[in-house]
């Protein structure tokens, strides 16, 4: 059977972006069509998560279908939020996005018991915050207030304070979702320890604060963000049997943040995990709890 694949992008960027990506895994014949849509990157990321999910419902026409969520940065927790519309029990309890998750699963339905099966990937994903609040202390507040004020120049505010603020996060803890999770980071060294970035750190404002970067990074994600295992706050996911992370180009100081989604490495990541994500057994059950 043939796997139905969506594909969504990060922000500043577009499905242009990910057309390269679709286009390699459509090579390995195991996929059927390709949904590879612009969407808002403005917008928060729970609106645009359910605009995902309203297309998956709407593609499925038969049972037994393989459905696979493929996102880029921000994309992936587009496609986070997708997966919990389309194949969350709501077991917590009920913030403000819960309810607007809630409130679409009884206003749409969703999918029925046995009609597919779902997978989800999350390439170079802030899957615990941009940088992972709370884990670099001065530093991630002052990237991340750094990172909002160029946004909102952009017009986008809400999406980058869901992705720089716990709020989106803790409320996946509200949720279990019966799907196969595949992250992917790109590398596990310091890019701000290197070259011109290097020289920026010197400069008197800077240095001025003591900021420091310390840790993994791809020069926008802390490469522990990408790891739902080293998140602090518990997923929606079965991390036991349920999850695998793979890094690669582990030492590379040439790949950051949006040349990951270029990668063959990566295309052959997901290509060798394709079975395992549609392994046999019991489709998605959702529930709205």
């Amino acid at each position: 059977m043939k796997i139905l694949p969506f594909y969504r992008h990060g922000v500043l960027s577009d499905s242009k972006s990910m057309a390269w990506l679709a286009c390699q895994l459509e090579q390995t014949k195991r996929f059927g069509g390709s949904n590879n849509k612009d969407y808002e990157w403005r917008d928060d990321v729970v609106d645009s998560g359910l605009n995902l999910a309203e297309d998956v419902r709407n593609a499925i026409t038969g049972n037994g279908v393989d459905v696979l969520l493929v996102g880029h940065s921000q994309g992936g927790l587009v496609c986070r939020v997708a997966a919990v519309a389309l194949a969350g029990k709501h077991v917590g309890t009920c913030g403000q996005f819960t309810k607007r998750i809630i409130q679409w699963q009884c206003r749409n339905g969703v999918p029925k018991e046995g009609s597919m099966k779902l997978g989800v990937v999350t390439i170079a994903t802030p899957n615990a915050g941009v940088l992972t609040f709370g884990q670099m202390s001065v530093a991630a507040e002052l990237l991340g207030r750094g990172i909002m004020e160029v946004a909102s120049l952009l017009g986008a505010t809400r999406d980058l304070q869901d992705l720089t603020t716990p709020r989106l996060f803790q409320e996946f803890e509200n949720w279990y979702v019966d799907a196969k999770y595949l992250s992917i980071s790109g590398v596990c060294v310091n890019r701000y320890n290197r070259g011109w970035v290097r020289d920026l750190a010197e400069l008197w404002p800077i240095k001025r604060v003591s900021v420091r970067f310390d840790v993994p990074n791809d020069l926008l994600v802390e490469d522990s963000s990408t790891d739902l295992r080293q998140s602090l706050i518990r997923p929606e996911v079965d991390l036991i049997n349920s999850y695998r992370h793979v890094r690669v180009y582990p030492e590379s100081t040439s790949l950051n943040h949006w040349g990951v989604r270029r990668s063959g490495e990566v295309v052959k990541v997901i290509a060798a995990n394709l079975d395992w994500l549609f392994a046999k057994g019991d489709s998605v059950r959702p529930s709205a709890g």
